[in-house]
């Protein structure tokens, strides 16, 4: 804020940042490789994009392997929080990707996130929904999500650009690229399995 805009930096707007809010910006391949340390359980590694170089026979020249880079030290309880709260945006009802990146058999969990474009007016008399201003203007749509929830094997990130709201197009790009790479290789051993909803209460007809 203080190099871009030279505007003096006020404590009160580090939390905001903090939950990603604010003077924040931040790239689709960044936020995947946030995610995957929250998924790994906090091991943050560098993105490559070259798994092997073989020749045209299929001698093996170079592979690459992970690297990491640092490790988030979290007590158990604050990362099963994270992971039960990222669980329930996707497979709990009233959860914001509920029914847009919910897939049975997958247990995608994540996060969804709109990025402003411009400050939409605040007095009530100009007042405008996102899906009523010029498509310039309309609000970016976010989902991050991962999967299976209890041993993940992939992060997908994706922005639908002027979509006002993730479940609009990000969430259910992330939910296809995951069912299609976890296909065929779901272990059902790590799929929770749901309980089925209570059933509503009779009414007391006795007076």
């Amino acid at each position: 804020k203080e190099k871009v805009f030279r505007e003096k930096w006020y404590l009160g707007e580090t939390p905001p940042v903090a939950i990603g809010q604010g003077a924040l910006t931040v790239t689709v391949l960044q936020l995947a490789r946030a995610y995957a340390a929250l998924a790994n359980g906090g091991t943050l590694h560098v993105p490559f994009a070259v798994k092997r170089i073989e020749e045209p026979d299929g001698t093996l020249i170079q592979e690459f392997n992970p690297q990491m880079v640092k490790t988030a030290k979290l007590d158990d309880r604050t990362w099963r929080h994270l992971k039960e709260g990222f669980y329930a945006v996707v497979n709990e009802p009233g959860g914001t990707a509920y029914y847009s990146a919910r897939a049975d058999g997958y247990d995608i969990a994540g996060k969804t996130g709109t990025a402003q474009v411009v400050r939409l007016s605040k007095k009530k008399e100009d007042a405008k929904k996102c899906e009523e201003v010029d498509v310039k203007h309309k609000d970016h749509g976010w989902f991050v999500g991962f999967a299976p929830v209890d041993k993940p094997q992939i992060v997908v990130a994706a922005i639908g650009l002027h979509d006002c709201h993730s479940y609009n197009g990000a969430t259910q790009a992330v939910r296809d690229v995951i069912k299609s790479y976890l296909k065929d290789r779901v272990d059902p051993r790590f799929i929770r399995v749901k309980s089925k909803p209570h059933a509503a209460p009779k009414e007391d007809t006795d007076a």
